[in-house]
């Protein structure tokens, strides 16, 4: 959880000092390949950390004079509602921010950083019992 809240900051630091989208790729991934245990913990710091700050922010526009563009782009995209564009926004988002992550956590794994954790092994369908 507080990896979770150090990416959300870092992501809110750098988009308000340069406001560059871009950011949801480049932090995750950098922090994910210092600090991921395991591809699926990478890959959920990453998803909820950019989920959510999309989620706050295009709340906040959403609620405020912005309103009047969320409108706009849902009625030439064919979706009538704001309320749709912010959630498919919130989905690529999310998206993003965890496969920059599990990018992350895999570059660590190829430059050997970080060792591969060990496979599951399979059962064994073919023996008779």
């Amino acid at each position: 959880m507080i990896d979770i809240l150090i990416i959300i900051v870092l992501l809110f630091i750098l988009h308000t000092i340069t406001d560059f989208w871009w950011w949801i790729i480049v932090v995750p991934l950098v922090y994910a390949f210092f600090r991921a245990h395991s591809r699926g913990s990478a890959f959920r710091m990453g998803s909820l950390a950019a989920g959510i700050l999309w989620l706050a922010v295009g709340l906040y526009q959403l609620l405020t004079a912005a309103d009047l563009i969320a409108r706009r782009v849902a009625e030439m995209m064919g979706l009538g509602n704001p309320w749709i564009v912010l959630s498919i926004t919130v989905i690529v988002g999310a998206l993003t921010g965890g496969f920059a992550a599990s990018t992350g956590y895999h570059l660590a794994v190829g430059f050997g950083i970080r060792r591969n954790p060990p496979q599951r092994k399979e059962k064994d369908t073919d023996a008779v019992t």
